[in-house]
């Protein structure tokens, strides 16, 4: 059974003679065919470059970090580990699982610097917060990230609520 097809590399006529189906006319074009299909075109800057590892997207590191940079979003990224690390309770607090700090509120990391978890769910919810005002707790739960369950205030209002809810009073050693 002899069958005339074109191949599928360089175009050429070529005749089919077995009975196995076959794309190209000879071992260079199968071979060729095979390292082309290897070349991936950079999402940065379109250049045409065949891949060390499975994972690379870019043809360079720079063109991977221009890449990179465009599409990555610090905030949101935060924001996303925040809701990772949110369990939402019966009693109505949303209690904070990931990292706490030595004072037993939970901590984010936003960018380049550490904040509290329950201002971050503030900030997420109400919007920026002024560096003179501190978030404060409804609930008197450390962990709670409850927007419901926050408001702002400042250190001499954080005092007085300590005051009325425990009775205890800080004083200077």
């Amino acid at each position: 059974m002899k069958e005339n097809r074109n191949c599928e590399y360089c175009g050429n006529t070529y005749t089919v003679t077995r009975r196995a189906p076959t794309k190209y006319c000879s071992r260079a074009c199968s071979g060729a065919a095979r390292t082309m299909s290897c070349f991936r075109a950079c999402p940065w800057c379109s250049k045409s470059f065949k891949p060390k590892h499975t994972a690379q997207r870019c043809c360079s590191r720079s063109c991977g970090r221009f890449f990179c940079l465009k599409n990555y979003d610090p905030h949101k990224a935060a924001i996303d580990r925040f809701w990772a690390s949110v369990r939402k309770s019966p009693s109505g607090c949303w209690l904070w699982t990931g990292a706490v700090r030595g004072d037993g509120y939970g901590a984010v990391w936003n960018g380049n610097r550490q904040i509290g978890a329950h201002r971050f769910s503030y900030q997420i919810h109400y919007g920026d917060i002024p560096d003179t005002l501190w978030t404060l707790h409804r609930c008197d739960t450390p962990l709670c990230v409850n927007p419901n369950h926050l408001y702002l205030g400042d250190s001499s209002q954080n005092q007085r609520d300590r005051w009325e809810r425990t009775g205890l009073r800080k004083t200077a050693s």
